[in-house]
């Protein structure tokens, strides 16, 4: 409240107040609350400031004089709220710029990030690949083998070899002329 509460304590600036049934008195629910601030009645100085409440209650008295952030508030969280005051004290051109240069900072984190998952994305696919690659040399390389054993031991034919081994009859012989 930017105002003093008729019948308060003259000392008490922050009232926490229940509601009651007029007749009994009685509490009318234990959840629901109010709590009133009389901002007028805080008179704390800066060099006072102990708890976080006393910090919130200073800037809000005194914001409208702050012309820097105190070395009391030079905290994360008050900083963004000087920033915000800030932001919503520029003029229309001075707020569009911002909005604008805002803009092209996301834009710039959102595509080095995508490039990053990109570049991650294509690494993996060329690591797979790669496998890929591997393994079919591997079983080209068993393959060979395979035919050289068969085509060494004579008692298959071209056609008998190219069958058990899977390839080509124009493989076996190709392994046969080298083997020569």
């Amino acid at each position: 409240m930017d105002s003093v509460l008729e019948d308060s304590d003259r000392e008490d600036y922050i009232h926490f107040v229940r509601l009651a049934y007029e007749k009994s008195n009685k509490e009318f629910y234990k959840k629901l609350g109010f709590i009133f601030i009389e901002i007028p009645k805080f008179t704390k100085r800066e060099s006072e400031l102990k708890s976080g409440i006393d910090k919130w209650l200073f800037l809000l008295k005194n914001l409208s004089q702050i012309q820097k952030i105190p070395a009391i508030l030079n905290t994360r969280i008050f900083s963004k709220l000087f920033q915000i005051a800030a932001v919503s004290n520029l003029k229309k051109e001075e707020f569009m710029k911002y909005e604008k240069d805002l803009m092209a900072s996301w834009d710039e984190y959102a595509i080095k990030k995508t490039i990053e998952y990109d570049r991650k994305a294509a690494r993996e696919k060329g690591r797979e690949e790669g496998r890929e690659e591997g393994r079919e040399e591997w079983r080209e390389s068993v393959r060979s083998e395979v035919v050289k054993n068969m085509v060494s031991s004579a008692k298959f034919t071209i056609a008998e070899i190219a069958n058990f081994a899977n390839v080509s009859e124009s493989f076996v012989r190709k392994i046969k002329k080298e083997l020569k």
